[in-house]
């Protein structure tokens, strides 16, 4: 996580009004062009490498500080890339994320963005030139996702709140990430991202 990324962020809050929509999360989300496409009217707090521990330390500047009408989630994949991850945990934080928005910004809409399939067999492929791969294959699997985002639904239906899942654009038939939307089996090339978006503005309108 690069804490450089948080100091930008923090500055250009500085130079903002309340926002209308915030698409927020680690590096799937941050790697999202949608400020680009939306000529800055949805704002992008995505934050590389965070998990959803380190997304509650900075949780100010990456949501309250813009006071946003929506928010749309997506953190937390990167848990899945430890050794010790628990569902539990991560469900806990979720929690601890809403509850804080409830409290917050109680008239504002929020949705989380399931979390995307992984590419497997690309992620085996390319392991040997990218060895962060190896370190996480065993762990992010996509059984795991599946699982963390149908929890993760329920949990949002307790507060309220909408799940978005835009999988079946990405997935091939057997639910994994098809090869040729990801770079390394994990990361989206834009093209895929464009997809997603053509999809995801029918429900938000910047």
């Amino acid at each position: 996580m690069d804490p450089t990324t948080i100091l930008r962020y923090q500055k250009e809050n500085q130079q903002k009004e309340r926002a209308q929509i915030v698409f927020t999360g680690s590096s799937l989300m941050e790697q999202f062009p949608v400020e680009d496409w939306t000529n800055g009217t949805v704002l992008n707090r995505g934050w590389s490498g965070a998990t959803s521990d380190a997304f509650l330390s900075v949780i100010d500047t990456l949501i309250f500080d813009l006071m946003p009408k929506q928010i749309v989630l997506n953190i937390g994949s990167n848990d899945f890339n430890q050794a010790d991850y628990q569902l539990d945990h991560l469900l806990a934080n979720y929690q601890q994320i809403l509850n804080q928005i409830k409290q917050k910004l109680p008239e504002s809409q929020v949705t989380f963005l399931a979390f995307y399939p992984v590419c497997e067999s690309k992620m085996h492929d390319l392991a040997q030139t990218q060895p962060w791969l190896t370190d996480i294959i065993p762990y992010r699997t996509n059984a795991k996702i599946a699982e963390a985002n149908v929890a993760i639904k329920s949990l949002m239906k307790q507060y309220d709140y909408q799940t978005i899942d835009v999988n079946f654009l990405l997935s091939d038939e057997k639910g994994h990430l098809k090869r040729e939307w990801t770079s390394d089996g994990i990361h989206l090339y834009e093209k895929a991202y464009r997809i997603l978006w053509e999809e995801l503005k029918k429900t938000f309108h910047p």
